[in-house]
C-alpha cells in the first residue's frame, strides 16, 4: 500500500481524529492532551497522530468499559497513550507509523473499520475487563453498602454473625444478583450494580446459608 493510497483509505473511515502533536520529536508512549491539537481533518504531516473514537474513555465522557478495553488492546499494537483531565484517555497512532509499516498499517486501518461496525474489539477482553472493574467497585464501596442493606433488611447488627467458611460477600452478591436479574451496568470507567433490589430478593434462608453465630431476631 503507497502512502497515497493509505491516506485515501484513510480518508475513507469513519470515526477518527487528527491531532498534530506539538513536541514532535518526543517519542513519549504517553502523550499529554495539552501537547496536542486537534485538526479537522487528515493532513500529510510527520507528527500527525490518528486516533478511532472508540478508543476514548474517561470519568464523564468517552465509550466506558469498551473503551478501556479497545484502548489497552490498541496500546499493545504500536499506539501510544493520549491522557488529560477527569481520566480521560484515547489510543492514537502516528500517521509516520503507518507510512513506515505497511503491512501494519493495513492491519490497523482493518481493526478501525471494523470497530464502525461493531464498537468492541475482542469480547473477551471486555468481559474481563469488567469483571475486573465489578471486583474492585465492590472492593470499594459495594461490600459495605450490601452489609448495611442486609442489616437493615433483618434487623441485625452484622458484627454479632460471621460468614461461613468458603462463603463470600461477593458469591452472595451474584447469587442475588441473578435471583433479581440485576446486573452489574459500566458507567464511564467503573461499575454499577442495584445493592436494594439485589437485597429485595435475599431470603433468611439465605442469611442462615451465609453467616452464622448468634440467633436471628425473631421479627425477620
Amino acid at each position: 500500500m503507497s502512502k497515497e493510497e493509505l491516506i485515501e483509505r484513510i480518508k475513507k473511515i469513519d470515526n477518527l481524529s487528527f491531532y498534530l502533536y506539538k513536541n514532535g520529536n518526543d517519542e513519549s508512549n504517553h502523550i499529554c492532551i495539552d501537547d496536542i491539537e486537534k485538526v479537522d481533518d487528515i493532513i500529510i504531516d510527520d507528527n500527525l497522530l490518528i486516533s478511532h473514537d472508540y478508543s476514548a474513555y474517561g470519568d464523564y465522557g468517552g465509550y466506558g468499559s469498551v473503551g478501556m478495553s479497545n484502548h489497552r488492546i490498541l496500546l499493545e499494537i504500536s499506539h501510544c497513550d493520549i491522557y488529560g483531565g477527569y481520566g480521560y484517555h484515547c489510543a492514537a497512532i502516528p500517521l509516520l507509523y503507518l507510512v513506515n509499516n505497511p503491512e501494519q498499517a493495513d492491519a490497523i486501518l482493518d481493526i478501525y473499520q471494523g470497530l464502525n461496525d461493531y464498537p468492541c474489539i475482542d469480547d473477551e477482553d471486555l468481559s474481563k475487563l469488567e469483571h475486573d472493574l465489578s471486583t474492585e467497585a465492590f472492593n470499594d464501596y459495594y461490600k459495605d453498602d450490601l452489609i448495611k442493606v442486609i442489616e437493615n433488611k433483618f434487623k441485625i447488627n452484622i458484627d454479632d454473625y460471621n460468614l461461613k467458611e468458603t462463603m463470600t460477600l461477593w458469591n452472595l452478591l451474584e447469587t442475588l444478583s441473578e435471583r433479581s436479574s440485576n446486573y452489574w451496568i459500566n458507567e464511564y470507567t467503573t461499575m454499577y450494580i442495584d445493592i436494594d433490589r439485589c437485597v429485595d430478593s435475599m431470603t433468611i434462608d439465605d442469611f442462615k446459608e451465609y453467616f452464622s453465630k448468634g440467633d436471628i431476631v425473631n421479627n425477620v
